[in-house]
């Protein structure tokens, strides 16, 4: 994964590509009901609010949309393979990341 401190472009600027997505990260949260949970049980699993999504990936001759669009909330994990494509920086103090759709495994589904 690619991370930098701060970014200089506004993140409504980048448009991802493909089966990409941008995510604007929600702030880590260290405790679950009381208790303390330790911090290599948070590496997997992070929440976040679509920005963007890219126009999907093609298949054959078809494009196959991502699924996710703008507001809806998910559940992602990052990869923690070196050879990830995975791209996080920070805008004005809040955290994006840019993701495959491939890792998002849900979104919140409201009435």
């Amino acid at each position: 994964m690619i991370k930098s401190k701060d970014c200089e472009i506004d993140p409504l600027q980048i448009k991802p590509t493909g089966n990409n997505v941008l995510i604007k990260m929600d702030p880590v949260e260290r405790k679950v009901s009381g208790l303390w949970v330790l911090e290599s049980a948070w590496d997997y699993v992070y929440k976040g609010v679509v920005v963007l999504s890219g126009p999907g990936q093609v298949r054959g001759q078809v494009r196959v949309p991502t699924g996710l669009h703008r507001g809806d909330r998910v559940y992602f994990g990052k990869d923690r393979n070196p050879k990830s494509t995975s791209t996080e920086f920070t805008y004005k103090g809040d955290t994006y990341v840019i993701e495959s759709a491939e890792h998002v495994f849900a979104k919140e589904e409201h009435d």
